[in-house]
């Protein structure tokens, strides 16, 4: 029980990170300025609900890392279709929402 309880803790930190990342990227005006915005708010709902009501976050969470599969999982494939580097921070993304939300199910179990 602890180690799920640090993951999820961690986990909330990784997306409230991710929050500020996309702030930091929306305010410099880079890529899709609106969708960086909307993800500064959805990461940190995210965050708050991982770490204050993990049992009952695993449904939007699982929707999240649908949509991030979706998204991040194009991104690395391009990156590894072409001659450029590898996507780093979409591999990151798809190994860690399957972490997060296999840890919210077993959460939600107990």
């Amino acid at each position: 029980m602890r180690a799920s309880r640090a993951v999820l803790w961690v986990s909330s930190g990784l997306l409230a990170a991710a929050a500020v990342n996309h702030a930091v990227l929306a305010a410099r005006g880079q890529g899709d300025v609106a969708r960086h915005w909307a993800f500064v708010g959805i990461n940190l709902v995210a965050a708050g609900i991982v770490a204050r009501a993990p049992r009952w976050s695993v449904y939007p969470i699982a929707l999240l890392a649908v949509q991030q599969a979706w998204s991040h999982g194009r991104d690395l494939a391009h990156s590894l279709e072409g001659p450029g580097p590898i996507d780093w921070a979409s591999l990151g993304v798809l190994v860690f929402f399957p972490v997060l939300v296999t840890t919210l199910a077993v959460e939600r179990r107990r």
